[in-house]
């Protein structure tokens, strides 16, 4: 997903939800600063903290560890 994707995805994320940039950053245990630095497009995402996003804005598609059977 490129910057500017991101960003607006995000950002209507938080804005459906009145989340501030801090509040996001805490709900994915990123720094706010980063936060910020996606949504004006100054910076790319980490893959662990996009991975994070992801499961955020999508929990039902995140992957689960797998369950042993009985």
């Amino acid at each position: 997903m490129d910057k500017e994707n991101f960003a607006r995805l995000i950002k209507r994320y938080r804005y459906e939800r009145g989340l501030s940039q801090r509040e996001f950053a805490k709900l994915i245990g990123a720094a706010v600063v980063s936060v910020r630095d996606w949504e004006s497009c100054k910076r790319e995402v980490s893959e662990e903290n996009y991975a994070a996003v992801m499961r955020l804005l999508y929990p039902a598609k995140a992957k689960r560890p797998p369950t042993k059977k009985k």
